[in-house]
């Protein structure tokens, strides 16, 4: 009985259909409405990230680890006043 509820809730599939798959048409592309040389040159070293700049990740997690030391210093030296 479980079979023919799992055969049920299965869709139904049509037989593929005879002769050869259907291909997509042909894209049909207008010509280019401007040369590519006017279009202006691009360099390699173009600014492809707009105006960001890079992270110094070296600096900040200096910063990091010196709090951490700072933290590290007061939490031992406060223990030491207890």
């Amino acid at each position: 009985m479980a079979d023919s509820s799992q055969e049920r809730d299965m869709p139904v599939r049509s037989p593929p259909p005879s002769g050869a798959p259907k291909e997509r048409p042909r894209l049909k592309l207008q010509p280019r409405s401007k040369p590519l040389e006017e279009t202006g040159q691009v360099s390699g070293s173009s600014a492809i990230f707009g105006g960001a700049k890079p992270v110094d990740t070296a600096a900040r997690e200096r910063q990091i680890e010196e709090k951490l030391q700072m933290k590290k210093q007061f939490s031992s030296s406060d223990k030491e006043n207890r």
